[in-house]
């Protein structure tokens, strides 16, 4: 196979010359992330006086934002109602009502003691 004049030329003159010197940096320079705006406080005035005071109460005693309590709370309920209730979204179209929470803190912040302030009566009950 003959080799083609026209190829050989266009890479004539690249040998010594490094892959960054064409294309630039492998990587840009990172973005900075800015500084994340502060979340509001969980609203613990808008539960029952009697779930509000238990929030409040655990996340004292357990020594943990009222975040943690209040979200483990609404899971300990939803998980409580099973299916049983359901929102009439219109008409003849009903959905069972559920709730996803994720729980997310850093090591050491007392959240098993706070988990386990809500989920302990359901384990009790499951014992025979």
């Amino acid at each position: 196979m003959t080799t083609n004049d026209a190829t050989s030329d266009l890479w004539e003159g690249f040998e010594h010359i490094e892959p960054e010197q064409i294309t630039g940096p492998t990587w840009d320079e990172p973005v900075p992330l800015r500084a994340r705006p502060p979340l509001p406080d969980f609203p613990v005035d808008v539960l029952p006086a009697w779930l509000g005071g238990m929030v409040r109460g655990v996340a004292e005693e357990t020594q943990t934002p009222a975040d943690l309590a209040g979200c483990l709370a609404l899971a300990v309920l939803a998980t409580a109602a099973g299916g049983r209730v359901k929102v009439c979204v219109r008409g003849h179209w009903r959905e069972p009502v559920n709730i996803y929470t994720a729980i997310a803190l850093p090591p050491a912040t007392g959240s098993p003691p706070s988990s386990t302030s809500w989920s302990s009566p359901f384990s009790m009950r499951r014992k025979p």
